[in-house]
């Protein structure tokens, strides 16, 4: 599966299945943690990891936001997804 052609198609799924399942997000944190799974599911051949510092795209440390919240990359990290 191409990550960068469906990962706006994905976040989209995620949130009918959340509806379809009644799945209660009521904080940052449930939606991260909900996503991730169904993001875990959906992407078999990503890792999906949480709070990682936004040093692991840009060397930049004038950044505003020093977490990413949701990380998406292949094995050998060709690809990087950011969710913030």
């Amino acid at each position: 599966m191409d990550a960068l052609l469906n990962l706006r198609q994905l976040v989209d799924d995620f949130f009918l299945f959340v509806q379809s399942k009644s799945i209660e997000i009521y904080n940052e944190f449930s939606l991260q943690h909900e996503l991730g799974i169904f993001l875990r599911e959906k992407l078999p051949d990503y890792r999906i990891q949480f709070e990682r510092n936004v040093s692991y795209f840009t060397p930049d440390n004038k950044t505003i936001k020093k977490e990413i919240d949701i990380t998406i990359f292949n094995e050998d990290k060709s690809e990087k997804y950011a969710i913030i």
